[in-house]
């Protein structure tokens, strides 16, 4: 099933949607609700099949839509903590794995990658369309280091809340721990960013610029509108 991301409103309890929401990964409809996380960005090392079957059997870790919102219930409900967990690949990764170029995403920016800095792209509100390469003049040369080697995926590891930093912490070392062996002589992990999450003085959580108003993280579920 595809979903028309004009639709807004949506419900966990519709069944239309269930199949959807039990293999969308989590945190793209709804941010992922954690306050720690580590972001692992790896690159493949391995031979294109064993990075492909690496792959594979991670995907089963995955946190779905449906699972983490039985998460969220759990925790509201009896304070479980659990873990978040997210992959995603970049076009480099795509490549890495040997998955030919006509069945990778065709969007022209994720082709290009985030390295680009001459390929000019629509980056202005709707209804200006000037194409602007390179909009934050933010030029690779000037990246942390962990962020100019190339990245062929980013696995997301999150949990716990405000109020339970020790033992959260203590689990996310030890599941990056598991992940760093899981991934040896196919992967290597070359960069980790420790993720903590944002609050104003009111309190409420706030998006990497400063901003509760959540722009960059729209609401589609209905819970949230209500």
């Amino acid at each position: 099933m595809t979903l028309n991301l004009t639709m807004t409103n949506l419900d966990h309890g519709d069944p239309n949607l269930g199949g959807l929401f039990d293999t969308l990964q989590g945190n793209i409809l709804k941010s992922l609700g954690r306050d720690h996380s580590r972001h692992v960005r790896l690159r493949f090392t391995g031979p294109p099949e064993a990075c492909r079957a690496l792959v594979a059997g991670f995907a089963d870790q995955v946190t779905s839509m449906s699972a983490q919102y039985a998460q969220t219930c759990a925790y509201r409900d009896h304070g479980t903590r659990s873990l978040f967990t997210g992959f995603l690949l970049s076009a480099a990764g795509y490549d890495a794995l040997g998955i030919p170029r006509a069945d990778q995403p065709n969007d022209p920016a994720f082709q290009a990658g985030m390295k680009d800095i001459s390929t000019p792209y629509d980056t202005r509100p709707r209804g200006d369309h000037t194409r602007n390469p390179n909009p934050l003049n933010d030029a690779p040369d000037g990246w942390e280091d962990g962020f100019q080697a190339r990245i062929d995926a980013l696995v997301i590891l999150a949990s716990g809340r405000k109020d339970d930093t020790e033992g959260t912490e203590e689990m996310l070392h030890y599941e990056l721990e598991k992940l760093t062996d899981s991934v040896r002589g196919l992967a290597e992990i070359v960069h980790v960013e420790f993720g903590h999450v944002l609050r104003n003085d009111l309190g409420q959580v706030i998006e990497h610029f400063g901003n509760p108003d959540g722009v960059s993280n729209p609401s589609f579920m209905r819970p949230d509108l209500d």
